[in-house]
């Protein structure tokens, strides 16, 4: 979950004169006792926290009312957003530690509930700055936390399990802890647990959640730990252990006087998987009955996860075996749908898709349907060609993918092949000159073979390591200057300056890589910035400039490999 964040105007001057004697944390008090159980109540104490803001023209009154009233809405409601614009509008210029942060960390849930995860990170990423600014450390780790679920999101589990264990590192360093601050370390704690999950950490997964569960007991968070509880049941086959446990979950859900910790994702989880383990257990009918919440919640909110697919293709199976071919076609439908919902918003879920159900298959099977409709009933005509269409491009950008992993695994094992004991081609190296050449380059030869000598050395110590080298810098390391050098090195190499040093840097790189399995665990901003890169960015374009593959590719292929 989410760290950070949940009138008729009577204008009677009785009204009026009775709010006069409220403080302005006063009325703040009873609107947050009274906006979830009477809304018109609730809006009497934030236009009177409003109308006193516009009177003295007090920025920050008027934009925390905006913030208040924006807690009248749920996370992903439209209208949280237009208050929270509308705090942002009177709040951008306001210098307070706490401010600007708190509401650009509430636009990014509000995004992250709606599935829109890029418009989340960027309202994360610029809340992490202001935070920074104001060396606000309780909102650097609240919001890192949040950017940890985008990551886990978009199955980036190691960078994701990274950042949750930084913010517990920080949350139990509290001194004096309260009773929210020890609410947000079991949100953390539970997400790390259904991380290792997600990437399959099973072991981890059921550790940690043996420890959480006692600490979580009596609380309403714990229920967090009691899904991935029962989840895990799941997954080492103890259905009917699993089913009881999602039973007494249910029923906590459908409990609506108590506020849930789960977010939209984790009920998707829930009910897909109560789904499966109906179906195990027989009871196939009710295992439908829970696919069909998941697309209800698609239809609802536009919200969907990789996770959602399983739902449909439960849907689509369990109507090709009753011979119903328009609902079957109907939930591919749904399927092709989500999956343009899922490309947009993920990147990096192909794989996932095509894993879990293959493309091919679905295309054929999609065929066969439309021409048994279309005997059956001449109205489908128009939906055939939109699906033969879908099929078409959604078959191309099969081949796409297909012909960029063979070519990327192709260019892999030809780097793996290469025999280098130095972990660098033969083009980075030093060759042999001409004098004839020499003379022609218009630097003296006496400087040339010095500098030849010289780059050798920088090369066996690893110089080119170093971050921020340039021409002026080595020069002045080799006591030459930098247009003599650029010459050389031309000269030498066949290459301009920048491309020697990066081709330096990703030979070692690829050579540490291959014989250092701890450094493959590294992330790839960690990965360049050891290699002497500024970002992450330059590190992947210079890799693939050089090997034709990027470095997450290398390192995936190299684990594979290993394992």
């Amino acid at each position: 979950m989410s760290l950070i964040g949940r009138a008729n105007y009577k204008t009677d001057h009785f009204l009026q004169d009775s709010l006069q004697k409220y403080t302005y944390q006063e009325l703040r008090n009873k609107y947050d006792a009274s906006f979830i159980k009477d809304t018109s109540l609730s809006n009497i104490y934030f236009q009177e926290y409003r109308r006193r803001g516009k009177i003295t023209n007090d920025s920050i009154r008027i934009s925390k009312s905006y913030l208040l009233k924006s807690r009248q809405y749920s996370y992903n409601h439209k209208n949280r957003l237009i208050y929270l614009d509308s705090a942002l509008l009177y709040g951008n210029n306001i210098d307070k530690k706490n401010f600007i942060e708190n509401i650009y960390n509430r636009r990014g849930i509000y995004y992250e509930e709606n599935g829109s995860y890029k418009a989340a990170l960027q309202n994360y990423i610029t809340a992490l700055e202001y935070a920074k600014e104001n060396d606000n450390e309780a909102y650097i780790y609240a919001t890192k936390h949040n950017i940890a679920l985008i990551k886990r999101h978009l199955s980036k589990y190691e960078e994701s399990i990274h950042l949750f264990r930084e913010c517990l590192k920080y949350q139990e360093s509290i001194q004096n802890k309260t009773v929210w601050d020890s609410i947000m370390y079991l949100q953390t704690f539970s997400e790390l647990i259904s991380t290792y999950r997600s990437n399959n950490q099973l072991d981890s997964a059921r550790i940690l959640n043996r420890i959480g569960m006692p600490l979580a007991e009596g609380k309403r968070v714990s229920e967090m730990f009691e899904l991935n509880d029962a989840f895990l049941d799941y997954y080492e086959g103890n259905h009917a252990l699993a089913d009881k446990k999602f039973d007494l979950l249910e029923k906590k859900f459908d409990n609506k006087d108590e506020e849930s910790y789960l977010e939209t994702y984790d009920l998707i989880d829930f009910y897909v998987y109560r789904g499966m383990v109906k179906s195990k257990l027989g009871e196939k009918q009710k295992g439908i009955d829970y696919f069909l919440k998941v697309d209800s919640i698609f239809k609802r909110l536009n919200y969907t996860s990789p996770k959602s697919r399983l739902a449909y293709m439960g849907l689509i199976k369990h109507y090709k075996s009753l011979g119903d071919y328009k609902k079957q076609l109907f939930y591919i439908n749904e399927l092709l749908s989500i999956d343009s919902v899922l490309v947009k918003e993920y990147k990096s879920t192909n794989e996932v898709m095509l894993k879990d159900f293959d493309t091919r298959e679905l295309l054929e099977e999609k065929e066969i349907l439309i021409e048994t409709i279309r005997s059956d009933n001449k109205k489908t005509e128009n939906v055939s060609k939109l699906l033969v269409l879908l099929s078409f491009l959604t078959l191309l950008g099969f081949l796409y993918q297909y012909r960029k992993k063979k070519a990327y695994a192709a260019r892999f094992k030809s780097l793996i092949g290469e025999k280098n004991d130095q972990g660098k081609n033969d083009d980075v190296g030093i060759t042999s000159v001409s004098a004839k050449t020499v003379k022609e380059l218009g630097v003296p030869e006496a400087l040339v073979e010095e500098l030849e000598k010289k780059l050798a050395q920088f090369e066996e110590n690893l110089g080119f390591l170093n971050l921020n080298i340039t021409t002026n810098s080595l020069a002045k390391d080799f006591n030459t200057n930098s247009k003599y050098l650029s010459k050389t090195i031309h000269h030498l190499k066949g290459k301009k300056f920048i491309t020697y040093i990066n081709d330096l840097r990703i030979e070692y790189a690829l050579k540490k890589l291959k014989e250092d399995p701890l450094f493959r665990r590294y992330t790839i901003k960690a990965i360049s910035e050891e290699m002497g890169f500024n970002n992450s960015q330059s590190f992947s374009s210079a890799f693939f400039k050089k090997t034709g593959i990027y470095p997450s590719f290398y390192i995936d292929q190299l684990n594979k490999m290993n394992n």
